[in-house]
């Protein structure tokens, strides 16, 4: 008897067990303030007056420092009297030259006519040569008067001796206006709201031009970059609603991502994505340690 091989199906068994549909994607990064500007002093000086410390709180345009003004105050009387000077002179020229040119108009046409009755009179005879000389040499004066201020060359439409007047008064404004300016930056105010992080004057010293002696930290806004790898950059896309814990305060706020990196840093081989707090609070400062994570479907 012919025995029969018995064949079994091919069967794959696969394990099952419990997992969850999502992952969480871990963010880590430190605390960023939304802004940072070193007050750096235009010129060199004295410092006169300091109204704040490390850690004071200031408005924006809130006076923070007052260098020694007092030689600049004296040079800026000076050239404000020299501009008022210069520019009444250049007004001065000006009324006279308009009332000079309609009288030697005037006088040039008179004498005109003048010179044509007596050139008349001296063909008829009716006048001697002598008067008809004396009366052409009268016209002749009177032609050269206007002319002088008629045929005079213009610059941007002004005459001449006007033009040079009004370059002085010019001239001597702008050297106001510099010194006034320079008032203004040795006066230095606070470019935006924040806290005073960083001090380096004293009242009295000498401060050379470009020094940095305050730093504005404006906290009002608060920002987290955190680093992503290839893998876990797809899932992330800005607008996304995260919650952010910051462990040195032991509290957590609530944020959104503002920013992904459209290129891979070459250094770190990582994505840049950004974190911007909603409703940061006076607690938090700049370089603190912040972890938050997103889950998103596996």
């Amino acid at each position: 008897a012919i025995k029969k091989e018995v064949l079994k199906p091919l069967v794959h068994t696969e394990v099952m067990y419990r997992r969850p549909m999502y992952k969480t994607i871990s963010l880590f990064g430190k605390t960023v303030s939304d802004a940072q500007v070193d007050i750096i002093n235009k010129y060199a000086g004295k410092i006169e007056e300091i109204n704040v410390d490390l850690g004071s709180n200031v408005n924006k345009d809130d006076i923070l420092i007052i260098q020694e003004l007092h030689d600049l105050d004296a040079e800026l009387l000076k050239a404000q009297a020299r501009y008022r000077e210069a520019d009444a002179t250049a007004s001065k020229t000006d009324t006279e030259y308009n009332a000079d040119y309609y009288k030697y108009k005037a006088d040039y046409e008179l004498a005109q006519i003048n010179f044509e009755r007596y050139k008349k009179l001296h063909e008829m005879g009716a006048v001697s040569k002598l008067e008809y000389d004396k009366i052409k040499q009268v016209m002749v004066n009177a032609q050269a008067a206007y002319e002088s201020l008629a045929d005079q060359k213009l610059y941007d439409g002004v005459p001449a001796s006007l033009y040079a007047k009004e370059q002085v008064a010019q001239r001597r404004y702008q050297e106001f206006v510099l010194l006034r300016n320079k008032k203004s930056d040795m006066v230095l105010k606070a470019p935006r709201s924040g806290i005073i992080s960083y001090r380096n004057a004293e009242v009295g010293a000498m401060v050379p031009a470009n020094t940095k002696v305050l730093t504005v930290t404006d906290t009002s806004g608060i920002y987290i970059d955190c680093p992503l790898s290839e893998t876990d950059v797809a899932a992330i896309h800005m607008g996304m609603d995260v919650t952010v814990s910051i462990e040195s305060l032991a509290q957590t706020y609530a944020g959104v991502i503002t920013y992904v990196s459209p290129a891979m840093d070459p250094t770190t081989k990582t994505y840049m994505v950004r974190i911007t707090l909603t409703q940061p609070d006076g607690s938090l400062r700049g370089g603190m340690f912040a972890q938050s994570g997103v889950d998103v479907l596996q």
